[in-house]
């Protein structure tokens, strides 16, 4: 930075791109606030030097409108981020990549910053945009569905998120039905189903993902003690308490075997076997656990 400041005036570009370069060095190191001040700086600089609604400058309020975002100073992000946005769409167009990046960063922006229903219409706006685009991918237009279900989730609304789930599962079952994100996307909409009640729905899903898991990693890794301990909730749930038995039973073995008797997750284990013995009424064998 020494030997920049020498060869180049402080209103050059060169001199700009090696503020932003310290800044996401400092930014790497978690030094926020020094990175925010030279963000600031090389935000000048482009102004003067370009103008407002150059795409260099764009790209230097987005990376401030980050720095923001890393700080939780979400109201400071937001006007940053709307403002890249008009720039994107005006010189590159909504379908651009780097258009729905910045779109993308400022719905989440709104979500954090809790603002949900301006956060709603982003999402929703993005989705709707992913399906218009020509070319968009499996895997882009499951990050689109999966955004909203997440938003629904999180607000509790739960039947708008499932069509949204249900999608997710379509196309990730396009992919590969063998495949762990399909796995993931049926554990999604079984957990929304459990909000709801619905616990007919959610067998066939948890034993579908619990078989996916079993081939893809075997029958000895911590990703298929989760798919046991899912279906074994289900069961108790549902008073099925032999088929929850056996399955936490299974479930507590693998992770004694793989994180010892010492670990959080073999003490969860343990009460959760214990939970089911007491609600089957077998507090003889619940005592020992708890």
């Amino acid at each position: 930075m020494v030997q920049v400041r020498k060869q180049y005036p402080k209103e050059h570009q060169y001199y700009a791109t090696a503020l932003s370069y310290l800044a996401h060095a400092y930014e790497k190191q978690r030094l926020c606030k020094k990175a925010e001040s030279l963000y600031k700086q090389t935000l000048a600089i482009q102004e003067k030097l370009i103008g407002k609604e150059h795409l260099a400058y764009a790209k230097a309020l987005r990376s401030l409108a980050n720095n923001y975002y890393d700080q939780k100073q979400y109201e400071k992000a937001q006007p940053l981020l709307e403002k890249t946005l008009q720039i994107m769409e005006k010189k590159l167009g909504k379908g651009h990549k780097a258009y729905l990046l910045s779109f993308t960063a400022l719905a989440y922006n709104l979500k954090r910053a809790k603002k949900y229903a301006q956060a709603e219409k982003a999402f929703l706006e993005l989705y709707t945009l992913r399906k218009k685009i020509p070319g968009t991918t499996n895997k882009e237009s499951f990050e689109s569905a999966q955004k909203l279900a997440n938003l629904y989730f999180l607000l509790g609304q739960y039947k708008k998120a499932v069509p949204y789930s249900e999608e997710m599962i379509t196309l990730a079952k396009a992919v590969g039905n063998n495949d762990l994100v399909y796995a993931s996307a049926l554990d999604n909409l079984a957990l929304l189903y459990d909000k709801m009640y619905a616990y007919q729905k959610m067998e066939a899903l948890y034993l579908e993902s619990k078989n996916i898991v079993e081939k893809k990693l075997g029958k000895n890794h911590l990703a298929y003690a989760r798919s046991l301990n899912n279906l074994a909730s289900l069961y108790a749930k549902t008073k099925g308490y032999q088929k929850a038995a056996a399955l936490f039973l299974e479930s507590k073995n693998i992770v004694e075997k793989k994180l010892g008797k010492h670990h959080l997750a073999y003490a969860r284990s343990l009460n959760n076997l214990a939970s089911l013995y007491t609600k089957a009424g077998a507090c003889q064998k619940a005592a020992p656990l708890f």
